[in-house]
């Protein structure tokens, strides 16, 4: 992953171009996952991305392996200079399975939100953009573990905040033409 960050900086250092038009494509790191946004539109844009996860710890436990798939769409409400304001909606789905490194544990996550998205221009490297997100998301998740061939389920729904201004809601962004 260090390679790819370091080759996306280095790429940006060599190019220069305006961005945000009609078919501009973005490959990025968003709250700590690769993104690809597109913009459909000047002032609408789609953005997916991916991420999985391994975890292992000594003393032979089974290893947790998890999975997350997000999408969100943005409509520009504001472009002041080099920055956008957008506002969007956006899905999450997760599943890890052997959570927390115990055996048969399974947890899936469904997340629908609203958020607000900030995405700042570099002016010294035009296709290079810096962001930051917040919103509020319904989320459901199940948790399921299986002891002894019974299986033991749990839902639960929360509200809870996205983004907000911690280190999981910035975002750094290189723009194709």
């Amino acid at each position: 992953m260090k390679k790819i960050s370091i080759l996306l900086i280095c790429i940006s250092l060599a190019a220069v171009c305006y961005a945000v038009d009609k078919g501009s494509l973005a490959l990025g790191w968003e709250a700590g996952h690769p993104v690809v946004r597109y913009w459909l539109q000047p002032e609408m844009a789609l953005e997916v991305g991916a991420n999985f996860s391994m975890t292992s710890v000594s003393g032979g436990a089974p290893t947790d392996t998890g999975i997350a798939l997000s999408a969100k769409g943005l409509k520009v409400l504001k472009s002041v200079g080099s920055l956008n304001i957008s506002a969007g909606v956006g899905l999450e789905i997760t599943s890890r399975s052997n959570a927390y490194n115990q055996q048969d544990r399974n947890i899936s996550a469904f997340g629908l939100g609203v958020l607000l998205d900030f995405e700042y221009f570099v002016k010294a490297v035009p296709n290079v953009s810096l962001g930051a997100m917040v919103g509020i998301a319904f989320v459901s998740t199940t948790d399921k573990i299986t002891v002894a061939g019974v299986s033991v389920s749990q839902t639960s729904t929360t509200i809870c905040p996205t983004g907000g201004l911690s280190l999981g809601g910035l975002s750094i962004k290189y723009y194709f033409k």
